[in-house]
Order: C-alpha cells, then sequence, then structure tokens
C-alpha cells in the first residue's frame, strides 16, 4: 500500500469522516458496555446497509426488520422465539444463545466478510535452516491472514472483540442473511457459515435428532403414510416421487425420494413397500422446535447435499428472479412452498391425491394387490390413509408459527405465510439480484455519491488508474454492479475513499 500525492490527499480531505461500518462499530462498542458482562460473549452485531433519510430507505428497513427477524427463526435451534434488540435504526443486537447458534461457527465470518474484516499478506518467519559447516539461513514466507479492517475506528473494534471473545462480533446484515439463507455462498461455494453450518445440522442424522425423529419408531407404531406419482404427474419432480410423512417430537415429517432413472426399481408408481423404490435423492422437510419449517436435501445414504440434484427439478417460484434455477436448501423451498401459494405443504397430486389412491377410487385396485393379506393391509394404510387430514394439520401449525415468528413494531399481529415469503425473498433480491448501484454503495462505504465519484476520479488521475470492475460509478449515467464483484472490490473501495493505493 502507498499513499497517493499530497495534492490529491488535499482533496480528499475535504470529505467527511466515513460513516457506514465505521459508524456502526462505534455504536455496538457503545451498546455493549449496556449488556451485562456474563452475557456479552454471546452478543453479536449486525448492521443494515440502508439509508433511513429517504422513503425507500425507510421502507426497506421495515421489511429488512421483518426477513431479518424471520431469519433469525428459521435457523434457530430453541422453542422461544428470538427477538433482536434495535440499538439504532440501521443496527440490531442479537444474543446468539436466544437461537442456539454456535459461536464458533459465526467466527467463520472473519474469514470471509469483506466488509468489517480484511486479509492482508504478511511476510511470516519460517523455521530456521541449517546450512553446512553449522550456518544458519534466516527463512520467510508470505501467508494471507484475517484480521478487523483497518477503516474500522480501532479501539472500537478491539474493544468488541475482547467483550464478545469473537474475531466477527459486527457484520453486515445482508451479507450474512446472503450467506446463511441457503448453504452455498453467491459463488456457489460451501464456506462453514451456511444454512446448514449455523442449524448444526452436518448430517441426516442431525436433522432427525433436531426435529427429534426415530423412522423406525414412526414405522413400528403405523403413524407413517405414504403417496407416490409417477412421471410427469408432479409440479415439481422430473420423473415422479415418493413421499412419506412419519411423526416426529416436533410435528410432522414430510420427505420426498426422487430418481434420476423412473424404471425398473426407479418407477415410483410400481414400488410401494418401504425399501422397494431405488432412490438416489431425497427432500426432507421437518419442523423447528419453534414449529418453523426446516429443510434439508440428502442422497440415499443421508449425505447432504448443499443444493437438490439437477435431475430431480428446478426452482421455477415467480419469486426467484436469478438465472440459478436451483432448488436450494432453506431459500428455495421457501419460495416454492411458502411463496406460491402460501401452504408451506403444498398438494399432492390432483386434489391431495396421488396416482396410487386415484387408480384405486377408480376401481383399479390392482398396484395394491396382493396375495399375502399382511402385505394388502400395509399398502391400504400406507396409501389410503388420510392424507389431506395431516396435510391441513401441519399446514395450520406453520401459519401459526409464521405468524408468531414475524411480530415486529410495524408487524404487530405478525404476517401470513405468503407475505413473509415475499419479504424473506425480497430481501435476498435485493441484496444479490438487484446489483448495485452507485448510491447503495455510498452507503455501504458510508458516504454519499457524490463522495464516491469525487475520490474515484481522484484515484484515475493517478499511475495506477482506477479499477475497471468499479469504473461504472464514475460514468455519466452511473450503472450498477454485481454484488460479487463489489464485495470483491469493497476493500480497494475503501481505500480510494481514504486516498490509499495498493502496492
Amino acid at each position: 500500500m502507498r499513499r497517493l500525492p499530497l495534492v490529491l490527499l488535499i482533496l480528499l480531505w475535504a470529505l467527511p469522516a466515513v460513516a457506514g461500518p465505521y459508524q456502526a462499530t462505534v455504536d455496538a462498542a457503545r451498546d455493549i458496555r449496556t449488556v451485562p458482562r456474563a452475557d456479552r460473549k454471546n452478543i453479536r452485531y449486525f448492521w443494515d446497509p440502508e439509508d433511513p433519510a429517504t422513503k425507500i430507505g425507510a421502507k426497506n428497513l421495515q421489511d429488512d426488520e421483518v426477513a431479518f427477524q424471520y431469519h433469525l427463526n428459521r435457523t434457530s435451534r430453541r422453542a422461544k422465539f428470538a427477538r433482536p434488540h434495535k440499538v439504532s435504526p440501521t443496527l440490531w443486537r442479537v444474543d446468539v444463545s436466544d437461537v442456539g447458534w454456535d459461536r464458533r461457527v459465526l467466527d467463520v465470518a472473519a474469514d470471509i466478510d469483506p466488509y468489517f474484516h480484511e486479509q492482508v499478506k504478511k511476510r511470516v518467519r519460517l523455521p530456521v535452516k541449517m546450512m553446512k559447516k553449522g550456518k544458519a539461513k534466516a527463512r520467510f514466507t508470505t501467508k494471507v491472514v484475517s484480521g478487523p479492517a483497518s477503516w474500522l475506528p480501532r479501539k472500537d473494534i478491539d474493544h468488541l472483540i475482547s467483550q464478545t471473545r469473537s474475531q466477527a462480533p459486527i457484520l453486515n446484515m445482508r451479507w450474512f442473511f446472503a450467506n446463511t439463507a441457503r448453504q452455498l455462498n453467491l459463488s456457489n461455494k460451501e464456506t462453514g457459515l451456511g444454512y446448514y453450518n449455523l442449524l448444526g445440522i452436518g448430517n441426516r442424522q442431525d436433522y432427525f435428532d433436531l426435529i427429534g425423529l426415530i423412522v423406525n419408531e414412526s414405522v413400528k407404531r403405523e403413524l407413517n403414510v405414504r403417496a407416490a406419482l409417477g412421471p410427469g404427474e408432479s409440479k415439481v419432480a422430473n420423473n415422479g416421487r415418493q413421499f412419506e410423512r412419519n411423526a416426529a417430537i416436533t410435528g410432522g415429517e414430510w420427505s420426498t425420494f426422487d430418481t434420476d432413472d423412473p424404471t425398473g426399481t426407479g418407477a415410483p408408481t410400481a414400488n410401494l413397500l418401504r425399501g422397494e423404490f431405488k432412490h438416489k435423492a431425497e427432500e426432507r422437510y421437518g419442523r423447528l422446535p419453534n414449529g418453523l419449517d426446516v429443510t434439508i436435501a440428502c442422497d440415499n445414504k443421508g449425505v447432504l447435499q448443499a443444493k437438490v440434484p439437477d435431475f430431480v427439478g428446478a426452482d421455477e417460484s415467480k419469486l426467484n428472479i436469478s438465472r440459478d434455477r436451483a432448488i436450494h436448501p432453506n431459500l428455495g423451498c421457501l419460495r416454492c412452498h411458502n411463496g406460491e401459494d402460501g401452504l408451506v405443504l403444498r398438494n399432492i397430486g390432483v386434489g391431495g391425491k396421488c396416482s396410487v389412491r386415484l387408480n384405486y377410487e377408480m376401481g383399479t385396485s390392482v398396484w395394491l394387490a396382493s396375495p399375502i393379506k399382511r402385505v394388502r393391509d400395509e399398502l391400504e394404510r400406507l396409501y389410503l390413509g388420510n392424507l389431506s387430514e395431516h396435510l391441513a394439520e401441519d399446514r395450520s401449525r406453520y401459519v401459526r408459527a409464521t405468524q408468531l415468528a414475524t411480530v415486529t413494531l410495524h408487524t404487530p399481529k405478525g404476517l401470513e405465510v405468503k407475505a413473509a415469503a415475499a419479504i424473506y425473498a425480497g430481501l435476498w433480491n435485493r441484496q444479490v439480484e438487484a446489483g448495485v448501484t452507485l448510491e447503495q454503495a455510498a452507503v455501504e462505504l458510508g458516504c454519499t455519491s457524490a463522495e464516491v465519484v469525487k475520490a474515484f476520479k481522484i484515484q484515475a488521475t493517478t499511475v495506477r488508474g482506477l479499477d475497471p470492475l468499479l469504473a461504472p460509478f464514475i460514468h455519466k449515467t452511473p450503472r450498477t454492479i454485481s454484488r460479487i464483484t463489489f464485495e470483491d472490490k469493497y476493500r480497494l473501495a475503501q481505500y480510494y475513499m481514504r486516498g490509499d493505493s495498493f502496492d
């Protein structure tokens, strides 16, 4: 890093001090002093990069409040609903013990967060290498290390780190949401800070433990019911699928079983007994202790999948405005199940009746026929049970939980499922899909749009010039850049604002 010429620095000194992450850190450091010392290790702060002075900004902040609180509860292991504490219009305090998060998972953010942390190259000394004749040779290497960003107030961020015992005591709320609303980050990589990680789910058994499901016990007590759809009969699955509902401690658990080859043992409507259908993928829909839905994708051996395999189907929900049509646990499931019809659990087949039941009611009962009475009884119990009653019962509980999870100052009665899904998906779309405008970049950098243009134009006159990926902000008609690009160049933009540049 090197300093710009003195004349250019004088021009930049006319710019006011950076607010944004800087001011959020100051506010958080002041607020942590009001928290009892014994509780401070569980406190984390989340900054919402929105301008409350504008009408649109004020509306976005209200929606963000609902979406963030909803997200906290959708990733909570606790039965009690969490309510974040509002420190300022754009800063939230969360006690992670209220949601049961592992603090070590949140600390992963220190290595990947671009807003309050930076990764720098550091020269480190290696063990001395002994040469011939007993001479020692000093060795060095370059290592990338993470730490608090240099654009933050050092005294305040150090205080937050020491009081919370965390290297990531404060984060950009929207960045955090985008990283934890699904398992993959925006670059489609697993970072260790995803949806599964927050919930402490490492495999299918962890998911079963969270919702209190012992499948064999549910089957033993005949508390399971099943359904099946052939190829072309499902609105989502390409190759047909089988369904099963089991009784967990927290409530009904619904699972789908899918294959990429619906022939032979992969035909979902021909292999009806448990274990006969050779599936390759599972989508599971359970209930958290607080009553909200929790979703996972896994293979037939219980190994978690970051997204549903492409051979199953695609996220064609109207709430999905991206080109990424993969079905992502939580985000994709919410958009499809909650946003389309607000039912949380969608209807199975025609009028809630699967292929097996429809054929049976039409007088075609051959699929349930067997010379063994025990097998006939089991098939009739599984496929002719009152599936609609179970759906209605589970839906009503999800609806009630969603209302309670979205009660805020602006939504005192909570929200219906469809409205909550729209706000939740809306936060994702504004953060990820809409692109970063000059105005939004200025808010996230902690200054005005005019100050960004001024600083960037000054940088363009230097020998090194302005990074071409940030150049759209200084066009006569500023253009947006992608969120991935902005976050990749965020550290450089902060250096431009302060009059620094990289060596």
